[in-house]
């Protein structure tokens, strides 16, 4: 991936129009941050490590268009420091916690977006906020 950055749009492309039917998403575009911030990244995996950022993007979508801030944090800032790994000891609860802490931070703490966007009630994500411990 590193020797081959041309390719990146190109498997973006490709990656979004299978990716995103089969999990039930139209993605019509990456913007234009978005896109430099993948042809930026120093690509330490292989075609499978981009295809896994593509469909975790998709999956935290709120629209239609992949957005910078919804990429992994080395993407965004260019660094390969990263929050804590997702790692093989992963559980439900891992997950869910990131994933309602990726959205707090997408919708700069407004909690009724996230929630609408996690498709959960308003109650349910004050719930798991305090469950993780989330500020």
């Amino acid at each position: 991936m590193r020797e081959r950055r041309d390719d990146i749009p190109l498997l973006v492309e490709h990656f979004i129009k299978i990716i995103g039917p089969r999990l039930g998403k139209v993605i019509t575009d990456v913007d234009n941050e978005a896109m430099d911030g993948l042809l930026d990244y120093n690509w330490p995996g292989n075609v499978r490590e981009l295809n896994n950022v593509i469909e975790r993007a998709i999956n935290l979508a709120g629209g239609n268009v992949l957005t910078l801030d919804i990429l992994p944090f080395e993407i965004r800032t260019g660094t390969q420091e990263s929050l804590p790994p997702w790692g093989k000891n992963l559980n439900k609860n891992a997950v869910e916690e990131r994933l309602i802490r990726n959205c707090l931070q997408k919708y700069h703490g407004n909690r009724n977006l996230a929630a609408k966007e996690l498709g959960i009630s308003r109650a349910t994500i004050f719930r798991k906020i305090k469950k993780y411990s989330i500020n």
